[in-house]
């Protein structure tokens, strides 16, 4: 097949079909719309399940059920925000154009939500939506942290976002390595959750809301594949 295909496509986007052919493959018993997902191989190690995202999604709906609009910074590939994009009319934001064009294709599958995405800096966006999710980048410079300290963005950017929260927006989801060690001055505002799936921890969530100010919680969950 690869030899028909180089007969007509350039060997650039040859390479690319047969790079998404075996990504589709391993990302098969992830996500339920794999074959009609792009994927990097990159984006693919680190987005969230489709099970943990709809989890996600559906947490949301429930902590705020007016919203209508979410914002996903730092959205990867758009593992989140294809879940999100079921429910709530989305805009993704990462800083690689690439990056962009593929979450946008992967969030509009089976959606019929308002879908776009924003290749700009995650400080750089403005606080207009009803809900943040947050994934910040924990290897910016090519090593793997847990260290809130190291992440991209900054911890001063993220306490901004989270200053928003009761104000201009009603939440803000925070997806964090499970053993990321969050400021103290994090513990009683939010709700942190330790999720599993496939046996194994994920991620941990950061959830804050104004309620979690007087009623912050501590929850390891477990997501069944279904969501």
């Amino acid at each position: 097949q690869l030899l028909k295909l180089r007969q007509t496509f350039p060997e650039e986007q040859v390479r690319f079909l047969a790079d998404q052919a075996k990504l589709r493959k391993l990302a098969s018993s992830r996500f339920p719309l794999a074959p009609d997902m792009f994927f990097t191989t990159k984006g693919l190690q680190q987005t969230t399940d489709a099970a943990i995202a709809k989890y996600k999604a559906e947490l949301v709906a429930q902590l705020a059920p007016q919203t209508n609009h979410v914002v996903d910074l730092c959205c990867g590939m758009g593992g989140d925000l294809q879940a999100m994009a079921h429910r709530f009319n989305v805009i993704g934001v990462d800083l690689d154009p690439l990056i962009c064009q593929v979450a946008k294709h992967n969030a509009s599958i089976e959606s019929n939500r308002s879908v776009s995405t924003r290749n700009i800096a995650a400080e750089n966006f403005g606080v207009d939506t009803d809900w943040i999710h947050i994934d910040p980048d924990r290897r910016s410079d090519g090593a793997r942290h847990t260290s809130i300290q190291a992440f991209t963005p900054s911890l001063s950017t993220l306490d901004n976002l989270i200053r928003h929260v009761g104000k201009s927006i009603h939440g803000i989801s925070i997806k964090l390595a499970p053993a990321t060690q969050v400021p103290e001055y994090w513990i009683d505002q939010c709700h942190l959750m330790w999720i599993q799936s496939r046996n194994e921890c994920r991620q941990q969530l950061a959830v804050f809301t104004p309620e979690t100010r007087d009623n912050h919680r501590r929850s390891a969950i477990s997501v069944q594949s279904d969501g």
